[in-house]
């Protein structure tokens, strides 16, 4: 798990950036997420508040929804590729 540790470690400054326009933007939301990830939380490397933090690499993906989910998802797009999309069907938009 030394690999996990790490990944926390080194992404923490951006997961606080994140957080802060989280609690700002949505502070109902983010009092929410703080206490599930209080209780919920694994690594002290990790900064919080979202309970799980996914990479998907080289891997092309279908639309998803969590329907309970009451908070902003941050999504990165990076890397050197070819083609794809990265879609936002509630702004009626898409980032080539």
């Amino acid at each position: 798990m030394a690999a996990v540790r790490h990944f926390f470690y080194v992404t923490a400054p951006l997961a606080k950036a994140l957080a802060v326009m989280f609690e700002i933007l949505f502070p109902e939301e983010y009092q929410t997420y703080q206490k599930a990830f209080a209780a919920g939380c694994w690594y002290t490397e990790d900064p919080g508040p979202w309970l799980g933090r996914v990479i998907v690499y080289k891997l092309d993906v279908s639309l998803h929804h969590d329907k309970k989910d009451g908070g902003p998802t941050a999504t990165f797009p990076m890397g050197e590729y070819d083609g794809g999309f990265m879609e936002f069907p509630q702004l009626h938009a898409r980032y080539q």
